[in-house]
């Protein structure tokens, strides 16, 4: 594996690629892989967002908090404040759906589930 040179930021995007590229997969791991790369994505993405925008972001370690933030659209403009909130519901949903993938060892996902 290449690391990431001194100075440059990991591209979280290129997890979602890894997902993506393995979203027709049929074995129930690479299901779970697919969910948490995916979860881990959209989470940094959207704390880096929050960054950018100076608005303050949760900590990495409470990632129910920074899905909260997104859906109380606090510090969305009011014109982005439903995008915000859709950002919130989806980032949840996917929090919800990683910590089944890494903790319930009888959870069970359709190729379906993985492309949603």
């Amino acid at each position: 594996m290449s690391g990431v040179a001194p100075g440059q930021q990991f591209d979280w995007m290129s997890l979602l690629e890894y997902a993506e590229e393995r979203i027709d997969c049929r074995s129930q791991f690479m299901r779970r892989l697919v969910i948490n790369r995916a979860y881990y994505a959209a989470f940094h993405v959207a704390r880096s967002g929050l960054r950018h925008l100076g608005v303050a972001d949760a900590d990495s370690r409470f990632h129910r908090q920074l899905w909260s933030h997104f859906e109380r659209a606090r510090g969305a403009a009011p014109h982005e404040a439903r995008a915000w909130r859709m950002i919130g519901e989806i980032g949840a949903h996917l929090h919800a759906e990683r910590t089944r993938a890494d903790y319930e060892s009888g959870a069970v996902w359709s190729a379906g589930d993985c492309a949603r």
